[in-house]
C-alpha cells in the first residue's frame, strides 16, 4: 500500500539522480533517495531485483568499508500503480561518464584504476560472507534468453547455442559478486578515488571476471590499466575466466539489443563483440579452471 506521506509527495518535483529501464532514482534533499521500480521495466522479474537488492543492503548493513559506502535500506514498499519505492540514504560523490574517463592522463588512468581495483576486491570479501540462501543464486543465462521473446536469427541462434556450450563448462561459482558493476553504479570523488558502490539488484554467485568485466565493457580505454592493476595485487585475473565472463554479458548484450529494438548498428556491434569473445574463449578452452 501507499503510505500517506508518498500520496502526498510530488515525484516530479524532486531532482532526478539516475533513470534507467527499470526505473527512476530521486534525491529526496533529506539525505535519502527514492528509487522508483517499475515491475515490467525490462528482461525479467523487477519484484525479484528489489527484493534481492534489499536482502543484499541488510545483509551488508553493519559492514564498515574502508574508502567507500553503500546505501542503507531504510524502508521500501509497492505502490497501487505496480511500482515498488526503495528508500535509502544517499552517497556522497558523482557518477563520471565514459567519455570523461577516457580523457584522462596515463597517470589518472593508474590512480582511478588502482581505486576501482582495491574497491571491488574490498566489496568481494563482504560479499563472501554472505549466507542468505534467497541471494545465493545463479545468474540463468538461459532464462535471459528464453525470456527475451525474441525470434532469433539462424546466426544468432548459432551465437547462442555456442556461448550456451562454453558457459555450461565453466566451475560453479560459490561466491556473491555484485553483478553489475559498471560505472554507472559507481561514484567518484574529484581525486578520481570511489566513493560509493550503488544498485544490487543483479548481485548473484559469479566469479570475479564477471564484475571485472562490467567495468572493462564500459571503459575499454582502461581496460589494459584494469587488468594491470589487478595482477600487480594478490588477486591475479584468470585468462579462461575473463574470456567466458566476456561471452556471458555479450551474449546478454545481444539479447537485450533485440528486445529493445535497438538500432541494427548497435545489433551489429554486439554481434562483433561477442564473435571475438567466443574466438578468445574457444582458443583458452582446454585450460584447466584455477579455483582462487
Amino acid at each position: 500500500m501507499i503510505t500517506k506521506a508518498l500520496e502526498q509527495l510530488e515525484l516530479s518535483k524532486l531532482p532526478i539522480l539516475g533513470k534507467g529501464v527499470w526505473g527512476v532514482v530521486y534525491d529526496c534533499g533529506d539525505g535519502t533517495i527514492f528509487k522508483v521500480t517499475n515491475l515490467g521495466g525490462g528482461v525479467g522479474n523487477g519484484r525479484e531485483k528489489i527484493e534481492r537488492e534489499v536482502a543484499v543492503l541488510k545483509s551488508l548493513a553493519e559492514v564498515s568499508f574502508s574508502s567507500f559506502a553503500i546505501p542503507k535500506h531504510l524502508n521500501h514498499f509497492e505502490t497501487t500503480s505496480r511500482h515498488i519505492v526503495l528508500q535509502m540514504t544517499k552517497i556522497s560523490g558523482r557518477r563520471m561518464s565514459a567519455s570523461e574517463l577516457s580523457r584522462l592522463t596515463p597517470a589518472q588512468r593508474h590512480l582511478i584504476s588502482a581505486s576501482l581495483t582495491a574497491a571491488l576486491l574490498e566489496l568481494h570479501s563482504a560479499l563472501r560472507r554472505i549466507e542468505d540462501p534467497s541471494i545465493r543464486r545463479m545468474d540463468d543465462i538461459l532464462h535471459v534468453v528464453e525470456s527475451s521473446r525474441y525470434p532469433f536469427t539462424p546466426a544468432d541462434l548459432a551465437r547462442v547455442d555456442q556461448a550456451i556450450r562454453l558457459l555450461a563448462k565453466r566451475a560453479l561459482p560459490t561466491t556473491l559478486i555484485h553483478g553489475d558493476f559498471n560505472i554507472s553504479n559507481i561514484l567518484l570523488n574529484e581525486s578520481l578515488q570511489v566513493t560509493g558502490i550503488l544498485d544490487f539488484a543483479e548481485t548473484c554467485l559469479g566469479e570475479l571476471e564477471d564484475d571485472l568485466v562490467s567495468l572493462t565493457s564500459d571503459l575499454p580505454g582502461l581496460e589494459h590499466a584494469l587488468l594491470a592493476a589487478f595482477d600487480a595485487g594478490s588477486r591475479p585475473v584468470d585468462p579462461l575466466k575473463y574470456s567466458l565472463a566476456a561471452v556471458k554479458r555479450n551474449l546478454i548484450g545481444l539479447v537485450l539489443q533485440r528486445y529493445h529494438l535497438r538500432a541494427e548498428s548497435e545489433a551489429l556491434i554486439s554481434e562483433e563483440q561477442l564473435d571475438r569473445a567466443l574466438q578468445a574463449a574457444t582458443a583458452l578452452e582446454p585450460l584447466p579452471f584455477e579455483h582462487r
